[in-house]
Parts: structure tokens; C-alpha cells; sequence
């Protein structure tokens, strides 16, 4: 078996692909008895010069120990696989199993990305959990202070009540009054008291006018028998004359 180091070079809208791709990559070399002696994912790079107006690309480095004719089988699959942008298979004369500069530089970056990504949820789960203490001291305080004053606040709820509706029917009874005064003069037809007392009113006038009525009808009959009695005495005087 010899040794060979691979580079294929994928789509960058394939990229998810890629670890599909290395599987069965490996199987097709580890069939035979081959060995994959380092293999890196290198992710998306800036490409050299444009390949059919792409300029970016996802690299795949393999340093395998196989027969030539899984080489063969392997480049005709990177042939026919449309995702596969450029390929390229270099003769090793031995292993080589160190990890690269490029994977080198790859790995920390995905080291400071994951520490950073640890950091931002660090952070956030700290502020939910301050954020919860907090709540949770804000309910205590209150609970505390409303078991602390149960007797103020059950004067303060009684006390209420009696301020308010002592207030409330004073209010009423002083402007009602006044509502009625100015009402009852203008509907004298329609108060039944007023009529009443109208009625009061007209009553000890109607009966000063019977008693005059009376007092004139019995002066009267005074007056018809004066002149009767004043001829009496003319008769009598006319008979003595006569006599």
C-alpha cells in the first residue's frame, strides 16, 4: 500500500454535506484494509483565484495509506460529483499524522468561538437568575410587610367607609332642599299642598262673605217695620183728631 494526501475542495452551499461525504469517503478506504491516518476539516476559505465565479470553498485534507485502485475509485467519485469544485492527490513517500498549521489555526478559532459562545450563556443564565432572586426578594418583602401590619390595614379598609358615607348624605341633604325651594314656586297647579292650602285660604273668605250676607238680610226686616210702626201713629193720631 502507499501513501497519499487528498484535498477536495466542496461547494460552499454544500457544506453541510461534507461530513456525509468524508463517511463514505472512509468506507470506500477502509474496505480494502486501507487507514486514514489524519483527516481535517478545514471549512470555508478564501479561494485563490475564482472557480467558475465562486470565490470561497469548503477544504477537506485526508492522509490515507491505500491500494491504487481505491485512488482510482476515489477520483472518479470526485469526478462525477457535481458538490466537488477542484480535487487534488499527491504521492506521500510516509505517513504523516501531525495535524497541520491551517487545522492548527481552524481548531483555536473554534475554541475562542465555543468559549465565547460559553461566555454569552454564562452571562444570560446569570441575569435570569438574578433577575428571578430578585423577584423572588420583591414577593418576600411584601409578604412581610403586609403580615407585619394586618391590624392598620383592616382599620385603614374600615375607616374608609365611615368617612365617606357620613359625607356623602350630608352632601344630599343640604342640596336637596334648596333644588325643591326653587322647584315648588314655579308648579303651584301641580303641588297638591299648595292647592290646600289655597283651599285654607279661600275658606274663611267665603265665610266672612255669608255673614255679611246674613248680617245685611237681617238688618232688613228692622228697617220694613219702622214704617209700620209710624203709621200706627198716624192712625192713632187721625182718630183723636177725629174724636
Amino acid at each position: 500500500m502507499r501513501h497519499y494526501e487528498i484535498v477536495f475542495i466542496v461547494h460552499p452551499d454544500q457544506s453541510e454535506q461534507v461530513p456525509g461525504m468524508i463517511e463514505r469517503y472512509r468506507a470506500m478506504i477502509e474496505r480494502d484494509g486501507g487507514k486514514i491516518h489524519r483527516c481535517e476539516d478545514w471549512g470555508r476559505r478564501q479561494l485563490a483565484y475564482p472557480i467558475a465565479k465562486i470565490h470561497k470553498g469548503h477544504y477537506v485534507l485526508m492522509n490515507v495509506e491505500v491500494e491504487k485502485s481505491v485512488i482510482d475509485e476515489l477520483e472518479s467519485a470526485f469526478r462525477f460529483n457535481d458538490a466537488v469544485l477542484r480535487n487534488l492527490i499527491l504521492s506521500r513517500k510516509h505517513t504523516i499524522t501531525e495535524i497541520s498549521k491551517i487545522y492548527e489555526v481552524e481548531l483555536r478559532q473554534r475554541e475562542e468561538e465555543k468559549e465565547l459562545e460559553r461566555q454569552r450563556e454564562a452571562d444570560m443564565e446569570a441575569r435570569r437568575r438574578a433577575r428571578e432572586e430578585a423577584e423572588t426578594d420583591e414577593e418576600s418583602e411584601d409578604s412581610t410587610t403586609d403580615s407585619a401590619n394586618p391590624e392598620d390595614s383592616d382599620e385603614s379598609t374600615e375607616s374608609e367607609p365611615e368617612v365617606t358615607e357620613p359625607t356623602e348624605e350630608s352632601d344630599s341633604t343640604e342640596t336637596e332642599p334648596p333644588a325643591e325651594e326653587a322647584v315648588a314656586p314655579t308648579n303651584d297647579e301641580d303641588d297638591p299642598s299648595d292647592a290646600e292650602n289655597t283651599d285654607e285660604a279661600a275658606d274663611p273668605a267665603v265665610e266672612e262673605s255669608s255673614d255679611v250676607n246674613e248680617n245685611s238680610d237681617s238688618t232688613e226686616p228692622e228697617q220694613q217695620d219702622e214704617p209700620s210702626e209710624s203709621t200706627e201713629s198716624e192712625e192713632v193720631e187721625d182718630k183723636e183728631k177725629d174724636e
